[in-house]
């Protein structure tokens, strides 16, 4: 919805004309531009009490606010686009991205509301300061969701770069012997990450031509009721490129669920240590 839909939506909501809440717009834009630097200093100096704003320096506060009080006087003049929600959309963005709670930038629009409202109180006539308290709050609610979408945007690609570190590490496979693969497992493994982890090796072992792919799985910390039937797929699939696959680090918690699972251990060669699984995976080496 536009600007001016809005403002006509609105102003039928509260009961006045759209033509009285484009006049009050014009008031508070005369109004505004006659204090904005003392408005500009005002709402700066109620900007940093607010919680989510105590390691917040003035000096990073003064730009950010100024630019938005000059954007909100744009849009006051009676600009096309909401100017102060698209400025107020950037700094969102900026403080999402530094840590900051949603509510640090949504006060601030407490704030700006509050301080056009007390613009508004100066128009003698009722029903234009009526107008005026509807536009005041229809410009701070545009800003509002858009601040609302800047915190979904910051926290989506949060949640993405997480998932490609996670994608990164659950599945470190790495060469240490010619045609010899180690996959370190730490964690827990659920359905997802076991599918991860079958695609990971089975690409290794495709790519390198690889013998053996070496599981240590010394650092598993949980240990999900269907690894057994993982660990039976995996090396059935292995057997399919050649390649065997080796368990180190076998505790009885993971001895237990194996056997319990049903594991086809005889497919699977068992080390009690990383050393000596390395060692006859050199002297096993296919000449």
């Amino acid at each position: 919805m536009s600007l001016l839909s809005s403002m006509n939506f609105f102003a039928q909501a509260a009961g006045v004309s759209s033509d009285k809440v484009q006049t009050a717009r014009a008031v508070l834009a005369k109004l505004m531009r006659a204090e904005l630097d003392a408005i500009t200093v005002d709402m700066i100096d109620r900007t940093l009490p607010l919680p989510g704003y105590e390691k917040v320096t003035r000096e990073q506060v003064v730009p950010n606010c100024t630019r938005a009080m000059q954007m909100l006087l744009q849009t006051l003049d009676g600009g096309s686009e909401n100017t102060f929600a698209m400025s107020i959309r950037g700094i969102a963005y900026q403080r999402a991205t530094q840590g900051l709670p949603i509510h640090a930038i949504s006060n601030i629009l407490d704030l700006t509301e509050l301080m056009l409202g007390e613009l508004g109180q100066r128009i003698e006539d009722r029903e234009l300061r009526l107008a005026a308290l509807v536009y005041a709050r229809l410009v701070c609610d545009e800003a509002r969701a858009i601040i609302v979408s800047a915190f979904q945007q910051a926290m989506e690609e949060s949640r993405a770069a997480i998932n490609r570190l996670v994608s990164q590490f659950s599945a470190p496979l790495l060469p240490v012997l010619p045609g010899v693969l180690l996959l370190p497992l730490v964690g827990a493994i659920g359905e997802a990450r076991s599918q991860q982890i079958v695609e990971t090796v089975l690409h290794g072992i495709g790519d390198t031509g690889a013998h053996t792919a070496i599981f240590d799985i010394t650092g598993l910390t949980d240990v999900d009721v269907h690894l057994a039937g993982y660990i039976t797929r995996l090396a059935a699939a292995a057997r399919l490129l050649g390649a065997k696959v080796v368990l180190v680090g076998v505790k009885s918690q993971v001895a237990k669920a194996l056997v319990e699972g049903g594991a086809e251990l005889s497919h699977l060669t068992i080390f009690a240590n990383l050393a000596s699984a390395l060692l006859a995976a050199s002297r096993n080496r296919p000449s």
